[in-house]
This record gives structure tokens, C-alpha cells and sequence, in this order.
């Protein structure tokens, strides 16, 4: 603007001039008036010499104008941005970039995906011929599911035919004395709300012991094979189970939790194979001493002393 006004000035006083100049100037001189006004009014309407100031032009208008270039990094193919500041973009995929931006801070906005966790925003400033890099990382949404069991019960071969299924305790043993008086428990958790196909990170299956035996011992869980009912369960018509052991652990010094890591049979149960839950039970059965561990099971009162089934998923 202020090289409008000074053209204009420069344009008007000429002429203004001229009216001292000689007879034909001054006849001349209503025609050259026109003709100034004509150009300074060329001039602030828009003509291309109002656009000759190179402070104002943008970098799409001016190849002088300053600029950076402006990347956009993400780990997932469904990811869309959004990008506003001295010029606004918007973007998808892992690998987007714009050469060409004008300088200046930006902010970035990244949107949604299901599943996943949505990147925060991020502000950055471009300076001229620099390069700024927005990452924007979507991790998986981890689903933390904490069961309670929805049967359990202890069969016993000391007493074959006895069922256990109300009782608030449950009991593992190895013991052999002219007969079988081994003990094994039996426990299943209702999984159905876990979304089919889910990705189970992992699974562990956890119980309290009330009591312990005076060695370590080690105990295995297999999955069950055939459904049960926990009112009528006994030694005599326990289920089958799985030949392959799902996990191991050993026996705590003192009475609390024992755990089993039961991934793989969680991630079965996701895909659709039937679930009938697990048995619990001695490696080595039929000792000549008697080893027993004592567990709570779903009747007990406090629920925080339950057998429970911890799951991380993601969908």
C-alpha cells in the first residue's frame, strides 16, 4: 500500500506540474490527468502491480516466499491427520510429507481408530528450508478382564463317589495308602465375553492356598475335555482332560496366591474351541506321605480370596 501512495503522489504532482509548462502542455494537461487517474485507479483496483510486494506473497504465489517441508510418520495405514497453522493439510497412511509449506508452527491433530489408542497432539515450528516430523505411533487398546469362576469343585479318590461342589474350600493331594487317596480340583470361567478372534497377550489363572505342604511340590493344570456339573462331580465320573500339560507351578512356602500361566488354552477358547475349564493336580501322585494344599474356592465369603482368571486381550 505505501508504494501505492507513493506512485500515486509521483504520478499526480508530474501533472500538476505541467501547468506551468507551455500552451500545448497546458491543453494537454486534461487528458493526462484522466490518464493518472485512469492507472492509480488500475493500481488499487487490482492490477498485477498491486501484487509486486514479495513481503506478502504466499509460497504458492511467490517460489521466493519462505518454506520448509513438513513430514508425517504413523504405524498404521488407517490413520488420518489433520495439520493446521500458517496452512492447513490433511493426510492419511504410515508416510505423508508436504516440500512446500509455508513457515510457521503447526499443530497436529491425528484421528480415531477402533482398537487402538489415539496419538496426542503434537505443535512444532518450520523454519525456512527446515524440515519438521510428526510421529504419530497407534498402539493396540489392551482390554484387562478379571473372571471370577463360574464352577469349581475337589474330587477325591479317598472318598470316590463324595461331591464337593458347595463347599468354600478345595484341595490338591498326593497320597497313596493301599488305595488311591489322591485329590484334584476342578475349576471353569466363562469366557464368552472376550470378542471372537481376540489377540489374548496373556492369561493366568490364579488361586489362594489357604494351606501348604511341608515340601515344594509341583503342580500341573490341564484342560478339561468334556463339560461337568460342580453339584455332581465326583472321582468316579470326573471328565477327561488334555494329555498336554497347559502349565506348571510350584507350591509357595507359606499359605497365598499361586499362579498358572493359561495362554494358550484362553486363545483356544477365542477361537472357538469349547470350553470345559481346567483340573488342577500333583505331578507326582500316589507319595507315600501326604502332601496337600488347600485352595478357596467361589463359595468363600471374601470375594477377594476367590479363584480368579486375569486376561489382557486386544481386539
Amino acid at each position: 500500500m505505501m508504494r501505492i501512495l507513493a506512485l500515486a503522489k509521483t504520478i499526480v504532482w508530474k501533472y500538476i506540474l505541467t501547468i506551468t509548462g507551455t500552451p500545448a502542455d497546458k491543453e494537454k494537461l486534461p487528458a493526462r490527468l484522466l490518464t493518472a487517474i485512469t492507472v492509480l485507479f488500475l493500481i488499487i483496483a487490482g492490477s498485477p502491480l498491486a501484487t509486486l510486494d514479495t513481503n506478502i506473497a504466499s509460497a504458492e504465489s511467490n517460489p521466493y516466499a519462505p518454506s520448509g517441508t513438513i513430514v508425517v510418520n504413523t504405524n498404521n495405514d488407517a490413520a488420518t491427520f489433520t495439520l493446521t497453522g500458517p496452512a492447513t493439510y490433511t493426510g492419511s497412511g504410515t508416510n505423508w510429507s508436504e516440500p512446500d509449506a509455508p513457515i510457521g508452527t503447526y499443530n497436529i491433530t491425528y484421528g480415531s481408530i477402533p482398537a487402538y489408542d489415539t496419538p496426542a497432539d503434537d505443535t512444532q515450528t518450520l523454519e525456512d528450508g527446515d524440515t519438521i516430523t510428526f510421529t504419530g505411533i497407534y498402539n493396540r487398546t489392551i482390554n484387562i478382564l478379571t473372571l471370577q469362576a463360574s464352577a469349581d469343585a475337589h474330587i477325591s479318590g479317598w472318598n470316590p463317589g463324595a461331591k464337593f461342589g458347595t463347599e468354600s474350600t478345595m484341595q490338591v493331594r498326593s497320597f497313596y495308602q493301599g488305595t488311591n487317596k489322591n485329590g484334584r480340583s476342578l475349576i471353569m470361567y466363562d469366557t464368552s465375553s472376550i470378542p471372537s478372534g481376540s489377540n489374548i497377550i496373556s492369561a493366568t489363572l490364579q488361586l489362594n492356598a489357604i494351606s501348604v505342604p511341608n515340601a515344594t511340590r509341583n503342580y500341573t493344570v490341564n484342560r478339561v475335555e468334556q463339560n461337568w456339573d460342580e453339584l455332581n462331580v465326583t472321582w468316579n465320573n470326573k471328565p477327561m482332560v488334555a494329555a498336554n500339560v497347559t502349565s506348571f507351578a510350584n507350591t509357595p512356602l507359606s499359605p497365598g496366591w499361586m499362579s498358572w500361566d493359561v495362554t494358550t488354552d484362553v486363545q483356544a477358547w477365542a477361537g472357538g474351541i469349547s470350553n470345559y475349564g481346567w483340573q488342577i493336580s500333583d505331578r507326582s501322585e500316589d507319595s507315600i506321605t501326604e502332601y496337600t494344599t488347600t485352595f478357596y474356592t467361589r463359595e468363600h465369603f471374601d470375594t477377594n480370596l476367590r479363584p480368579k482368571l486375569v486376561i489382557q486381550y486386544t481386539t
